[in-house]
């Protein structure tokens, strides 16, 4: 198993969040950061930092819509898709039956 080390807080219940958003086969998604505020109870403001801290060392890639057809900024279900990746894909309880998929933790 792959223990995650070296989060914070604020990281740590955003990326288990994310992760338990995680629900068809492996690499879909379609968790935005309203799914994630709505999980966590983290100000849209704050969780911005966190997910680009999360990019930054990572353990998610987020998929900007912005060039899609019938982009509308102010439509909530445009925001950009938050994806696992690295060992955090591991945090996917559903995903770890999938070969090549190691369980991963989150440490304290």
């Amino acid at each position: 198993m792959i223990e995650i080390t070296n989060l914070t807080a604020l990281e740590s219940t955003a990326l288990t969040a994310i992760a338990n958003g995680m629900y068809a086969e492996l690499g879909f998604s379609d968790v935005n950061v309203h799914d994630v505020v709505r999980a966590t109870g983290i100000k849209t403001s704050v969780l911005r930092g966190v997910l680009s801290s999360l990019v930054q060392k990572g353990h998610i890639n987020m998929y900007e819509r912005t060039n899609e057809y019938g982009y509308n900024s102010k439509d909530p279900d445009w925001a950009p898709i938050i994806y696992l990746q690295g060992a955090a894909v591991g945090l996917a309880k559903e995903w770890v039956e999938y070969d090549g998929v190691e369980a991963a933790t989150i440490a304290i």
